[in-house]
């Protein structure tokens, strides 16, 4: 708290008003995405001058309600800019009261919470009870206060974000920020003395413990140790000491002097684990820490804190780290170690990759191995882990034929890198295969004759039982909107919007390295899985949806560009995400169905024309162009049946009508 209030004071002897108009076009437009720490630091520094504090309070407000910004932004932005509302809010009230006063009875502020509550998807809704409460407390008695008496206002999240208006970072001098003295007022609030904003935080924040407890332990068991120590030399001062031996049984050696005694050990703890990873010196205890680190990670995460206070700095060395000493299966065992520590934090770690994929110096296949990272993470904490296992093991051909390879360096230069991807789309594919299979059958048995020419086998009982899968637990559905699918999303409007936004020229967007080939059919994918993973059970599947339905339509005009082979991989992730919205959505009974062909059937029916379009653009007879075309046929056979089993329950009332 203290580093912020001094980091204010800094900046505000930096700005001294005039980068204010650059701060508020900053928090008002790219700014939402960012930290809340970040925003409150500028919000903070722009405090002083009640005009801008105005201004900002009526766009973000302005923002906040606008019917366009509630159907057709990403949840993450909405988010921000609510958390922008009511910090604006709460400072300005600080200032001038009457103008909050007004603002809550203007037809702005009205008009704003009223789109809000009438927002199609749950979580825009559920944004306006937010504001509209905390608005409520700081302008109204307590007797007159709006009270919803709804389960999200007094949950965890609800009580956030009321008490955004109660945010105050105070300025404190720049001398604060020197070492140790910060450190040490730090301190002695940890002992109780704690500033009362200190408590108003966000849920995730935890507090901990003070570390003196943790010394005086260390210091008793060290003296205890050393008594010891003590003892056992005094009883063995008699007996003689021998010297090493000359050269050890299993080492063919002849030269004593080259034996290496000083082995390195599999690591215990994450301290050693990071120690190791970071020592790249040292081939055999680099390699050991990578060896084990998918199985330490996995086995601390349920025990003890390690795995929780390290995160962050795991996923770091891992994602950054570098094969420098040509490691045959590198990738692979850092892909391992990187779905560990997603599985272990997923709604931190989360957060955290699809921070690092937008936001990190990180070269192709880094983020590509980021993306990947998320996909069968969320596929391990939905239930197939199992399934992907293989996915992620080295597949090193082994054939007798040449007998010989070249030295590691050189077999490492001219051999073909590992596929990155190559997870993502497998797993994908089979996702694919899995919806187009019944409708083959389904074709092709409306295509054999009639029904009463047909055989039919009917199996027994036992053997139904034996054959129908067992429901898994779902552990992705909890985290799966805001670590996983929010962000992605959310930043990456925002991001091509900024790249968008630098240049003049109609392609300016495709110069984002995010846009182009490998990374965007692996980015499209990613989201694809994620959503098929967190099942139709999810309770935020309307809104999941809906974000993927804008990220598609978004790319519509971007995969008309061409068909040539180079755009047929973004075709493929294109029509396959968009086969697994159809999917999810409408083969779950009638509220399902009526969702996607009520609310979002303009966003629908434009994506499947543009499936129609792909059958009569693509030619050829290669093996993607097939591929392309049968994702571009089940698209709009699947679109076909939902809309058929709409026209019945309208028409019929479901029964005994319906297209499956």
């Amino acid at each position: 708290m203290l580093e912020r209030a001094a980091t204010l004071g800094h900046i505000d002897q930096v700005v001294e008003g005039t980068y204010n108009k650059f701060l508020f076009e900053w928090l008002t437009g790219e700014g939402v995405v960012e930290d809340l720490r970040t925003r409150r630091v500028v919000i903070g520094t722009l405090a002083d001058d009640i005009d801008v504090l105005k201004t900002a309070l009526s766009e973000s407000l302005r923002n906040f309600g606008d019917k366009i910004h509630i159907r057709h932004t990403p949840i993450l932005h909405q988010e921000g800019t609510t958390e922008n509302v009511l910090l604006l809010a709460g400072y300005t009230h600080r200032t001038e009261p009457e103008y909050v006063a007004q603002l809550a009875r203007s037809s702005l502020y009205l008009n704003a919470i009223s789109n809000r509550l009438a927002a199609p998807s749950p979580r825009a809704s559920v944004l306006g009870i937010y504001v509209g409460t905390a608005v409520s407390e700081l302008v109204d008695p307590p007797d007159k206060r709006i009270n919803f008496s709804s389960e999200e206002i007094r949950s965890a999240q609800g009580r956030h974000y009321v008490n955004l208006s109660k945010f105050q970072d105070p300025f404190r001098p720049i001398e604060d920020l020197k070492c140790g003295k910060v450190h040490d007022k730090q301190l002695v609030t940890r002992e109780g003395r704690v500033p009362a904003v200190q408590h108003i935080e966000s849920p995730s924040s935890k507090s901990h413990p003070p570390k003196g407890s943790r010394v005086i332990s260390i210091e008793e068991v060290e003296s205890e140790h050393q008594l010891e120590e003590e003892e056992e030399e005094e009883e063995e001062e008699d007996l003689p000491a021998h010297a090493k031996p000359d050269s050890d049984a299993s080492d063919s050696d002849e030269d004593p002097t080259v034996i290496n005694r000083d082995k390195p050990t599999a690591p215990v703890y994450i301290d050693d684990l990071i120690s190791g990873l970071r020592d790249t010196e040292n081939y055999d205890r680099h390699n050991l820490a990578l060896t084990h680190a998918s199985p330490l990670i996995r086995r601390k995460a349920s025990f003890g804190t390690e795995v929780t206070d390290n995160a962050q700095d795991l996923a770091s060395i891992f994602t950054g780290l570098q094969n420098k000493w040509n490691i045959s299966n590198f990738e692979e065992l850092r892909l391992q170690a990187m779905i560990a520590v997603l599985v272990a934090q997923p709604l931190e770690m989360g957060q955290w990759f699809s921070a690092a994929y937008f936001n990190g110096d990180y070269s192709i296949s880094q983020r590509a191995a980021v993306l990947t990272t998320l996909g069968l993470g969320a596929r391990e904490l939905a239930g197939y882990g199992k399934e992907d296992a293989a996915l992620t093991k080295s597949t090193q051909a082994t054939s007798s034929f040449p007998s010989k390879q070249l030295p590691p360096k050189l077999h490492a230069l001219y051999a073909p890198s590992p596929d990155l991807a190559a997870p993502i789309t497998t797993a994908s594919k089979q996702v694919e295969q899995s919806i187009l299979r019944p409708l083959a059958l389904s074709a092709a048995d409306a295509i054999s004759g009639p029904n009463v020419l047909k055989i039919r086998t009917f199996s027994s009982r036992m053997q139904v039982e034996k054959k129908r899968t067992k429901p898994m637990p779902n552990a992705l559905a909890k985290v799966v909107a805001d670590g996983f699918f929010f962000p992605l999303t959310g930043r990456w409007s925002m991001h091509v919007q900024g790249f968008s936004g630098t240049s003049s020229s109609s392609s300016s967007s495709s110069s984002s390295p995010l846009l182009n080939p490998p990374l965007l059919p692996l980015y499209i994918r990613t989201l694809s899985l994620i959503l098929h993973a967190s099942g139709r059970s999810t309770l935020l599947l309307p809104t999941l949806t809906h974000e993927l339905l804008l990220l598609l339509l978004s790319l519509s005009s971007t995969t008309t560009t061409n068909t040539t082979i180079s755009a047929l991989p973004t075709l493929e992730a294109f029509l396959g995400a968009l086969l697994t919205v159809l999917e999810v959505n409408g083969d779950d009974g009638e509220g399902q169905r009526r969702l996607v062909a009520g609310e979002h059937g303009a966003e629908v029916v434009e994506l499947v024309a543009f499936a129609e379009g792909v059958l009569g653009r693509v030619r050829g007879d290669g093996e993607e162009e097939g591929r392309v075309r049968a994702l571009a046929a089940g698209c709009v056979g699947v679109w076909g049946r939902m809309v058929e089993g709409e026209r019945g329950r309208l028409l019929f009332g479901g029964v005994g009508v319906g297209g499956s």
